[in-house]
């Protein structure tokens, strides 16, 4: 009687709580993570009130207190809960790794660049300015690293948290009698980017069609997660994308204007195709470039891996252990 009303939250096989009881502490963990620090990060931000950096600052104290908040939860969550090791998220450090990220970090790179020469030459956008500052007093390349420094820790933020720890629960949540590993990843990779999206609902400017190119750039990140086995690559491409989205080219990064950017831009073309305000991830030049982005991570997959990329390998079931 004792284990059939146990059955529900714990599993005897694993000697652990069901996946969705994991997921649901996890986000509590999260919360309480979320609401002491956040006077913390106010007073800190204080510190720069009427100063220069105050704009740069808060940018990358914001990214700092997301970073602990989401990686904290997940090692709370790997520990406690989930009862397996931080680096089993794709975090498993080595030469191949960084590989993986810089191989990453260069196809965000390239596809915005691509974006932005496809724009420029259809006369979607024009050149309004270029080394836009923050603030006249902070330099630009101070300024700049400040931005790559804030924009490397949201993007691990989300990566650990969409990608790692939610990714890996929704997985072997998912997973049953009637539910084969395969289409458990994908049901979990539909969820997860879901998620991932519903996270950008309240950034300005945005709409349906950005809501649901968010879940299809949710989907490329999570490719690119399950066909490497790490999360490297997708961190890398999360950083580039963004960086060069704003910083480089001045387009709105998820509704937002970022400074510095190297170039400004002007908006010219439909929404439909450049995103409008709300940057290229809403409009079609971004989900072609999302495209090829997929075609190119799975190339990369097979030639490093050796062949498997999803629905296609064994290499799945490493989501549910």
């Amino acid at each position: 009687m004792i284990e059939l009303l146990k059955w529900p939250f714990w599993n005897g096989a694993e000697s652990r709580l069901r996946g969705g009881w994991r997921l649901l502490l996890h986000f509590f963990v999260l919360i309480v993570i979320t609401v002491l620090i956040t006077p913390v990060g106010a007073s800190v931000l204080s510190l720069f009130k009427g100063k220069a950096l105050l704009k740069d600052a808060g940018f990358l104290l914001s990214a700092f207190l997301m970073f602990v908040c989401c990686t904290g939860s997940a090692f709370v969550g790997a520990k406690l809960f989930d009862r397996r090791r931080f680096s089993d998220f794709g975090l498993r450090l080595n030469k191949a790794w960084f590989i993986d990220l810089g191989f990453g970090f260069l196809l965000g790179a390239l596809l915005m660049c691509a974006i932005f020469a496809a724009e420029l030459a259809l006369g979607w956008i024009s050149v309004s300015g270029s080394f836009i500052l923050t603030d006249a007093a902070v330099p630009f390349a101070l300024s700049f690293v400040l931005a790559f420094l804030s924009f490397g820790l949201a993007a691990f933020a989300e990566e650990i948290l969409c990608r790692g720890y939610q990714l890996k629960n929704l997985a072997e949540m998912f997973t049953c009698r009637y539910i084969k590993p395969q289409a458990a990843v994908v049901l979990a990779a539909l969820v997860s980017s879901l998620l991932f999206s519903a996270g950008h609902l309240s950034n300005p400017n945005s709409s349906w069609i950005s809501t649901v190119n968010l879940v299809a750039a949710g989907l490329v990140l999570t490719f690119a997660y399950v066909a490497t086995g790490k999360l490297a690559l997708p961190f890398g491409f999360h950083v580039a994308w963004n960086l060069f989205q704003g910083n480089v080219f001045g387009f709105p990064v998820s509704g937002m204007r970022i400074k510095p950017s190297l170039i400004q831009v002007q908006q010219l073309g439909d929404p439909l195709f450049t995103g409008g305000d709300f940057g290229p991830e809403a409009g079609v030049s971004g989900l072609v470039a999302l495209a090829i982005g997929t075609v190119c991570v799975s190339v990369w997959a097979r030639r490093r891996n050796g062949g498997g990329v999803l629905l296609n390998s064994e290499e799945l079931t490493r989501f549910q252990r």
